[in-house]
């Protein structure tokens, strides 16, 4: 018998009640991947990202994971990007990250595995459209609680068409479920399953 179960996080709790509205027709901020793990496989989505003119900002979350990966990671996203490449290099207050996901539009993860679970209900508790591949467990995952995934897949293959398709998609289906399914009350719902069954 198994149970699905997860964390509390003081990170869900930086997300305000209601995300502010994305900026349409505008330059975009997108996330690529959570950590310096070469799993995020980060170089191919910015050879994609490179090619879209409407780019504000590329913010790379390389905190932890492998200290060679993250150097060369920044060291292309800076030839790629220039001053539009914001590398996170340093653990930051989960405040100040929550800031940071607040301007993002878009976060593209690369991963094969399932990975950044914590990361990822982030973007979609502020709004942000999530591109996850497709054959990873974590898209069906997020998608079983109701939530919008947009392929990465489509992105390596079209990243203008596929950013613009996600601009259009309403945020809010995706927000509230998403909050509902991470909050406190469901998941001490979930342990009370686990060490006080009925």
């Amino acid at each position: 018998e198994w149970h699905q179960v997860f964390y509390p996080s003081e990170a869900y709790k930086t997300v305000p009640p209601c995300p502010r509205r994305k900026k349409e027709g505008s330059s975009l901020v997108v996330q690529v991947g959570n950590s310096a793990n070469p799993t995020n496989r980060h170089l191919e989505v910015f050879e994609a990202l490179s090619k879209v003119d409407f780019i504000e900002k590329v913010v790379c979350p390389l905190s932890y994971g492998r200290k060679d990966y993250a150097e060369e990671v920044t060291k292309a996203g800076t030839r790629l990007f220039g001053d539009r490449f914001l590398p996170l290099a340093e653990f930051i207050d989960p405040h100040e990250y929550a800031e940071i996901l607040a301007s993002v539009d878009a976060a593209v993860m690369n991963h094969d595995r399932q990975q950044a679970v914590g990361n990822i209900a982030l973007n979609l508790m502020h709004g942000n459209r999530v591109f996850l591949r497709k054959t990873v467990t974590t898209t069906g995952f997020f998608k079983s609680l109701g939530a919008d995934i947009f392929s990465t897949e489509d992105l390596l293959a079209d990243p203008n068409g596929a950013l613009l398709a996600s601009m259009t998609a309403d945020p809010w289906k995706s927000v509230s479920a998403v909050q509902s399914f991470f909050s406190d009350e469901h998941c001490k719902a979930l342990w009370q399953e686990v060490f006080l069954p009925d």
